[in-house]
């Protein structure tokens, strides 16, 4: 992983088109986390004397930048779900995530759960996800945003149809009006809190016509069309 991200560092250097690297980067990354994950796995399953089983029962999406296929994020935005409430199953895909994260951060990037701010775990439930955005908060959106954006990276079609209906289906498309609007609010305040420090334009992330807005426009197109 290193050396492929040295490798397509110095091609964007040199002026390879972005699409290129974004291409060849996010399948560098994919395989990446396929191969940790499987490798954690085995070392867990040596370490307690013991498998889980965990077929169709686990996914490991990746949101965010990497759910994008955007290359060069600074950290990577995973979800991991598993779909039971056995907390023998949540406590074995713990062990494995928390492998995971010693040797992520040893690349330099930073693992990133939002969930686990919600459940204190770095495994959610798909039964604690649909609870999460069903909730009345302001910042649903944001939760919103990222299952929207998630792509499956560990997992079986079958764990892929019920998130499909269970989460994108029934809390993003069902609430579109509701995240449409909510969407629009933040990129609203986010400007005129820009404006008001004189900043509207020192961001090409963040400014006022920001790829964060460009972003937040395309998940708005996604849900509503």
């Amino acid at each position: 992983y290193d050396l492929e991200f040295l490798r397509l560092g110095l091609r964007t250097l040199n002026g390879e088109p972005a699409a290129t690297t974004d291409d060849e980067f996010t399948d560098a990354a994919d395989t990446y986390i396929r191969n940790l994950f499987d490798i954690c796995k085995r070392e867990v399953d040596e370490a307690v004397r013991f498998r889980v089983a965990t077929h169709d029962l686990l996914a490991i999406y990746a949101t965010g930048g990497l759910g994008r296929e955007q290359a060069y994020d600074d950290d990577f935005d995973l979800l991991v779900l598993v779909n039971t409430n056995h907390e023998n199953v949540r406590a074995y895909a713990n062990m494995i995530v928390a492998k995971m994260n010693v040797e992520i951060a040893k690349r330099g990037s930073l693992p990133h759960y939002r969930l686990a701010d919600h459940t204190g775990h770095y495994v959610a439930t798909l039964d604690e996800l649909q609870n999460i955005l069903s909730e009345d908060r302001i910042d649903t959106f944001v939760d919103q945003s990222q299952a929207l954006e998630a792509r499956m990276l560990v997992g079986t079609s079958r764990f892929e149809q019920e998130f499909r209906e269970r989460i994108i289906d029934r809390h993003v498309f069902g609430r579109r009006r509701e995240y449409v609007s909510r969407m629009r609010s933040e990129i609203e305040s986010r400007h005129s809190a820009s404006r008001a420090m004189g900043r509207e334009l020192s961001s090409v992330k963040d400014g006022v016509g920001s790829l964060r807005d460009i972003i937040m426009m395309l998940l708005m197109y996604k849900a509503a069309y």
